[in-house]
């Protein structure tokens, strides 16, 4: 089956969190199963914001169906935007460049991921801790 959705992410956390909610959590999210294919870029924070934009570009390619998704944390030395909202704008423009306004979005994550795996949260489900939603 073709991957209605292409993600590009950052790291192997985001791509674990994103796997867990669009692969088993779907139902929680409120949407339907679609199917789906990430993808970690090689160079994690910096290339996201830096390439990342024209490396989905490449990933989704010519189907007119597929959707693009880029995922990443605000917080890595060289960033020059002082705000996640700041550096989404960024790369939604270039998006927008590579002709994928509409079609592709951007998700800059502040804190960082590993903050909201690791924060306690009885909001979220941490099968090693056993605490549920």
């Amino acid at each position: 089956m073709r991957a209605e959705l292409v993600g590009l992410v950052a790291d192997k956390d985001i791509e674990a969190a994103l796997d867990a909610l669009l692969g088993r959590r779907y139902r929680a999210l409120g949407i339907r199963e679609i199917a789906y294919q990430l993808y970690r870029h090689p160079q994690h924070d910096p290339g996201c914001l830096h390439t990342g934009a024209e490396l989905l570009a490449g990933l989704i390619g010519a189907a007119q169906d597929a959707r693009g998704l880029l995922v990443f944390d605000h917080a890595f030395d060289g960033n020059p935007h002082d705000t996640a909202a700041a550096t989404e704008a960024a790369v939604r423009e270039e998006l927008k460049k590579k002709g994928l306004a509409g079609r592709a979005e951007v998700v800059v994550i502040e804190p960082e991921i590993e903050t909201w795996i690791f924060s306690g949260s009885p909001l979220l489900e941490f099968p090693s801790r056993g605490a549920r939603i």
